[in-house]
């Protein structure tokens, strides 16, 4: 067959590849590099033909060489290194040096290499360990100290590999491959120059650049393959110079996930894809002299390659006393040849340290492994999971540590009230409303919003009498910054709105939810809110097997307290055969409503079903795993939008079971807010407003912002051009975007330069204000300039201050029926 030279068809087949190989991995359950090398192999000059390792294929594919080293030097994870020094690196030194050993043994026995070539392939062997398997396994796996040491582990690994890389050539000059000792100054010079220059170059970049852009990308790929260029000059090959450039910028990596995952999008794309079917094109197994030697080199390179993985693996969890189990994540973790280890393979073939067979061997040892490892995960994990579901679990509890993420007006006011029934009368933790302003939109008026927000669920939950933390914070990743702040504050449960239609089938709440649902074990609530949370029936949707999640006793709790708010039927639908088994697991896990139970065929009778129940508003609550867990259904995943488009005038919950329920830490800095109990709050703020005349009441005008203009000059009466200015800008808020704290009262802030304490403006209206936004007209209108310089934690404690005015004092009624405005001050008012 002739083979294609055109090189628009080249990178049009190169990229048919990319799209294709992915789900023939699903479908042989191995790594991507696996399938794409098979491919490479199988499409070659020596299968099929079609593809020649030619000038083009060539060329990109060296960037991708140099792509694999920087990406193995940006997974070499010093954070778990400093968490678990101990274990990480007893795991580290055994993984590393027994394949090695074995690896140069392997090679002077059996293949007569020179002392260099078997140096190599020691290093070839102690390079597996990668986080291709990561995706096959539940997220609560991945944080297991036995995964997590894997994982250090293999950072540990990959680093003595690079020095033995780079060192061998230092003691063999005649090799070639790196530089004479004499160049040893310059090459110092080289990574000192590094080490002093890129992290402050990506760091800067990181802040300074727009996160949505490609500024900021398109700079770190020009930094990795500078350092690559210039590695040369200075002795030292392009890939240990990358290699050396993803370990130093990976700090960087780590705090902007929008840069790392469009620096993986090209690389895993375009550059990978090269790199491994130029690898699998340049295989040719003919080379290999005879079938005895073929065997031999299979056999030694499973051998030698897995059988010194396992046996460190062993050794290792025996030593730190690990059970079988947890050996089986260890092996699984280190021993998966990937893209590293094929680079590796790569660069001794291309300088001729690897004859051909060797190559082959490698080859072949990529794609054996690949299967071992996630063989060995799968089962290791299983078998983690079903300890876990047999051990005695605590009684499950909700309502411990919320924080519900809010970002728009529309829908907070629900979610905080979802958070509010959830959270339990007698649990001293309070709620934690956040609010996250995306970099790219970090402004006056974004803070302005956000605080708005906060300041919206201070009172809210203020009128609950629960305690309440306001989080706010600029983040490149909303979905990151979410996480985060769960972390540290110790969150069990996550609660986001759903506010827009899915845009992809295997992705519809959008890739905030998805990173916040996988990327962490929280149980997350994602709810739709169209009407406030209160529903005469409650249709709950529950997958098969549902039962034995761990998190399901949580979930069961939380729509427990749900229904009790609402005192709502709960009807659940299942597929036939579950219904019994699955009603009484929610009476054990303490439901205490009535159940009705509709058994379906198919989960496409839900829309039949749901018709037939009666007549009410109802609240449609669906169970789910995360995927890859035993319980996860696709169909399941799919119910949100066809429910959303059936039922668009009925709340949705979608609710993600927690996948662990070890207690979290609470921090101990921590300072509520709570309806203060200070005494001379209520005459301070509004003695001081009654002082400076910044309180109108019975307002007469016609339109909001006659109102709004009349307050605003109160708080500057000598400063038309100001007053204008605030005047225009909170009207088109008001307008645009109002915050109610409560029905018919409407808050709206700024900061100010200039001022050096808050001043506050109230204004009442006995007939209301009418905005389209709004159902009730607006009666009472609060304006609160702050400081520029006041922290957000001080501003947040002062309307936590205001909210005390409007739940205690009952001050909203106050303004709206004072004659004069010195009557808000009655302590016995009469309306």
């Amino acid at each position: 067959m002739n083979s294609m030279n055109e090189p628009s068809g080249i990178f049009a087949l190169i990229m048919a590849i990319a799209v294709v190989a992915p789900y023939l991995s699903d479908f042989l359950g191995v790594p991507v590099v696996a399938s794409m090398t098979l491919i490479g192999i199988l499409l070659g000059p020596h299968v099929l033909g079609i593809l020649e390792p030619n000038t083009l294929i060539q060329f990109v594919g060296s960037l991708g060489l140099i792509y694999v080293f920087f990406s193995a030097g940006t997974e070499v994870n010093v954070g778990i290194l400093r968490k678990r020094t101990k274990p990480v690196l007893v795991f580290g030194l055994l993984t590393f040096f027994i394949p090695f050993f074995s690896g140069i043994a392997f090679g002077l026995a059996l293949f007569d290499q020179k002392i260099v070539s078997a140096i190599l392939l020691g290093a070839f062997f102690a390079s597996s360990g990668s986080l291709v398997i990561q995706p096959i396994l539940r997220s609560d796996l991945l944080s297991r100290e036995s995964a997590e040491v894997a994982h250090g582990g293999a950072s540990v690994s990959r680093i003595l590999v690079a020095f033995v890389v780079f060192f061998a050539g230092i003691a063999f000059p005649e090799g070639g491959i790196l530089p004479a000792m004499k160049t040893a100054g310059l090459v110092a010079a080289y990574f000192v120059g590094l080490y002093l220059i890129l992290p402050r170059l990506a760091s800067i970049v990181i802040r300074k650049t727009r996160a949505q852009g490609s500024i900021d990308a398109v700079f770190i790929l020009f930094l990795i393959f500078a350092s690559a260029t210039l590695g040369p000059y200075a002795g030292v090959p392009g890939y240990i110079g990358a290699f050396f450039a993803g370990f130093l910028v990976a700090p960087a990596f780590s705090s902007s996930k929008s840069i790392a995952s469009r620096i993986d999008l090209l690389g895993d794309s375009l550059f990978l894809p090269f790199l491994l079917v130029f690898i699998g094109a340049s295989a040719d197994f003919s080379l290999i002299p005879s079938i005895p030697m073929a065997v031999a080199l299979v056999a030694g390179s499973a051998l030698c390659g897995l059988g010194s993985k396992l046996l460190a693996a062993f050794i290792a969890g025996k030593f730190l006393g690990y059970s079988r189990a947890d050996r089986g994540l260890l092996f699984g973790f280190s021993s998966t040849f990937a893209a590293f280890s094929l680079a590796i393979a790569s660069v001794a073939g291309s300088t001729g340290f690897f004859d051909q067979p060797l190559v082959n061997g490698a080859i072949i040892l990529v794609i054996l492994s690949s299967m071992a490892s996630s063989v060995a995960a799968r089962n290791s994990g299983s078998s983690i999971l079903l300890e876990k579901t047999q051990e005695h679990r605590l009684p499950p509890s909700v309502g411990e540590r919320i924080m519900v993420a809010l970002s728009k007006p529309g829908s907070a006011h629900n979610l905080m009230e979802l958070g509010i029934a959830l959270h339990r009368r007698e649990s001293a933790s309070p709620l934690f409303p956040l609010a996250i302003i995306s970099e790219t939109e970090a402004g006056d008026e974004s803070r302005q919003h956000a605080e708005s927000m906060l300041a919206a669920a201070i009172i809210q939950g203020a009128s609950s009498q629960i305690s309440v933390i306001p989080i706010s914070r600029v983040e490149i990743n909303v979905a990151q910054g979410i996480l985060d702040s769960a972390a540290e504050h110790g969150v069990d449960t996550i609660i986001i709105g759903w506010n827009r239609p899915p845009r992809l089938a295997n992705a519809f709440f959008g890739s905030i939810i998805d990173q916040i649902v996988n990327g962490g074990n929280h149980m997350v609530l994602v709810a739709r809110t169209v009407v406030p949370f209160a529903a005469s029936h409650i249709v709950a949707f529950l997958p098969s097997f549902c039962d034995r999640h761990e998190g399901f006793p949580r979930a069961v709790m939380a729509l427990n307290a749900i229904s009790g708010k609402s005192q709502a039927k709960l009807h659940i639908l299942t597929l036939a055969g579950q219904g019994k088994r699955l009603a009484q697991a929610l009476k054990a896990g303490g439901y205490t409503a009535q159940i009705q139970t509709i058994e379906l065929e198919t989960w496409k009778d839900t829309s039949k079903a749901i018709r037939q129940l009666p007549s009410g508003s109802k609240l449609f609550a669906i169970f789910s795993a995360r995927p890859s867990e035993p319980s996860w259904h696709p169909a399941i995943e799919r119910l949100p939008h066809r429910i959303g488009e059936e039922f668009p005038d009925s709340n949705l919950l979608m609710i993600y079971m927690a996948n662990s329920t070890e207690p979290r830490e609470k921090r101990e800095t921590e300072i509520a807010i709570t309806l203060p109990a200070a005494p001379n709050s209520f005459s301070d703020i509004l003695g001081n407003a009654l002082l400076r005349g910044n309180v109108r009441v019975n307002m007469k005008h016609g339109a909001i912002a006659d109102g709004i203009f009349e307050l605003v000059s109160s708080a500057f009466p000598f400063d038309r051009k100001l007053s204008g200015r605030f005047g225009a800008k909170f009207t088109e808020i008001v307008q645009r975007q109002p915050i109610e704290i409560q029905p018919g009262v409407v808050l709206i802030h700024d900061r100010v330069d200039g001022i050096e304490s808050p001043i506050v403006c109230f204004g009442s209206h006995r007939q209301g204000f009418r905005i389209s936004l709004l159902e009730k007209p607006v009666k009472v209108i609060i304006l609160i300039f702050v400081p520029e310089q006041e922290s957000p934690e001080e501003h947040l404690a002062f309307l936590g201050e205001i909210a005390h005015l409007f739940k205690e004092k009952d001050l909203a009624n106050r303004l709206i029926y004072a004659e004069k405005p010195e009557d808000i001050l009655q302590p016995h008012f009469e309306m």
